[in-house]
């Protein structure tokens, strides 16, 4: 999973997703663009259940580097064996 976000706003801009179940975990990025969301708001604002798939939206949100409040820069978030999490 890949999100991008603008460096001065926050604002979400795009997500690249691949595997199985990528329509259904891109659709809360989706709509968070249309709405003009910042990635702080995605983030911070749903309540994203435990356990469950969707988790892996929120941190990869999470994982953009951040400087101050806002979300700066891009980096990269693995989930499943290849990140070292246990099956």
């Amino acid at each position: 999973m890949k999100v991008l976000a603008d460096p001065a706003t926050g604002r979400l801009l795009g997500a690249h997703l691949i595997g199985p179940q990528a329509s259904t975990l891109i659709q809360p990025l989706i709509q968070a663009m249309c709405l003009g969301n910042t990635v702080d708001q995605v983030a911070s604002g749903v309540l994203y259940i435990h356990p469950a798939l969707t988790e892996a939206v929120e941190q990869a949100l999470l994982a953009l580097e951040t400087s101050g409040t806002r979300r700066t820069r891009v980096r990269r978030h693995r989930i499943g064996r290849r990140a070292g999490r246990a099956r």
